[in-house]
């Protein structure tokens, strides 16, 4: 039979083990809580985000009118490899009016034109700003009687039609164009149409 010291030892040990239990028990708890809630995190962070977009590039995607997501020559690969020129702007958007896609070697001034207008969409409200046209071949251009040298067919130079333009509201428009096209291109059509191009000089127009 067990001595009444032996008993108070086992109850002892009894205790200690409950207590560490215990103890463990609450610390997994707070860690599934501290999981769920880096989980609920994440998960609103993506919220809109592409499934193939890598976590370290989410602040750009959400944040396109930044230096940060214009200057990130690693994103803006990604994001063309993906169908994107910008985040809010597609490569099916910039492709000829008969199918012609960028030729590689005016993507980096059609993805600086995009970016320019990420910084307009976002200056408008971040407003869509759906292209009524973008790149143009050369022999396409003439064909429809573009004029000779346009930036279009650099591809550095996008057309809103009138309808966007009035949804917005004409002098909103205008005013940030204006200021967001501060040195380089911006014209502005008789028939209400908007034109903004990235040529890297101040210019100015009001008919075609």
């Amino acid at each position: 039979m067990a001595t009444i010291a032996e008993l108070k030892q086992r109850r002892a040990i009894a205790r200690e083990k409950k207590r560490t239990l215990l103890q463990r028990f609450r610390s997994r708890k707070e860690q599934i809580k501290r999981l769920t809630r880096k989980i609920n995190s994440l998960k609103k962070n993506r919220r809109g985000v592409p499934n193939w977009l890598p976590d370290e590039f989410i602040p750009l995607w959400n944040h396109p009118w930044t230096e940060k997501a214009r200057t990130n020559m690693t994103f803006r690969t990604l994001l063309w490899s993906r169908g994107y020129a910008s985040p809010n702007f597609t490569e099916p958007e910039t492709r000829c009016k008969r199918g012609d896609r960028v030729p590689s070697h005016l993507i980096k001034g059609c993805q600086d034109q995009a970016f320019r207008l990420e910084e307009c969409r976002h200056d408008l409200g971040d407003v869509s700003l759906p292209a009524l046209s973008w790149y143009r071949p050369e022999d396409y251009n003439d064909y429809i009687g573009g004029a000779p040298g346009s930036k279009h067919i650099q591809a550095i130079a996008t057309d809103f039609d009138v309808g966007t333009v009035s949804r917005i509201g004409r002098a909103q428009f205008d005013a940030v164009f204006e200021s967001e096209y501060t040195n380089d291109g911006f014209g502005q059509y008789p028939s209400g149409s908007r034109h903004g191009d990235v040529r890297g000089y101040r210019a100015r127009w009001t008919s075609y």
